[in-house]
């Protein structure tokens, strides 16, 4: 299962971080998803150190725009997951976090290692933010 921070709002102090811990230790999460600012308060709060993390987490992975995908893990150095193509134009974000959610999650449940699984993520994210064609008209 995998759970998304989902606002960096909701991860303002340190009750906050204590209350998505539990939330997350709860639920069973064994991956959770942060962008660049909720990965930042996660860290805050002693997210930085996966000896903190729920025992069922297996991996944090936080989502940085365009830039590569950090891959944190126990006991292994954080891998860089390079998005898609970098140089793709964005016509909207709007969407981006959760195509990639849902990418990165249908990859997992069919197999993929995790960073295949972060690199299907970028693929659905691309799809999501990339300009569309008119209709025709």
């Amino acid at each position: 299962m995998t759970i998304d921070a989902s606002s960096v709002a909701l991860l303002d102090g340190p009750d906050d971080i204590a209350r998505f811990t539990a939330t997350v230790d709860e639920i069973g999460a064994a991956y959770v998803l942060a962008n660049d600012d909720e990965g930042a308060a996660l860290d805050r709060g002693g997210w930085n150190d996966p000896g903190r993390w729920p025992a069922g987490v297996r991996a944090m992975i936080v989502k940085h725009g365009p830039a590569p995908v950090e891959v944190r893990r126990r006991d292994v150095a954080p891998v860089r997951v390079p998005v898609v193509d970098p140089e793709l134009r964005v016509a909207d974000t709007t969407g981006a976090g959760d195509a990639f959610a849902a990418g990165f999650t249908v990859a997992l449940v069919t197999g993929a290692s995790i960073e295949d699984a972060v690199a299907a993520g970028h693929r659905a994210a691309a799809d999501q933010i990339a300009p569309r064609p008119s209709p025709a008209g």
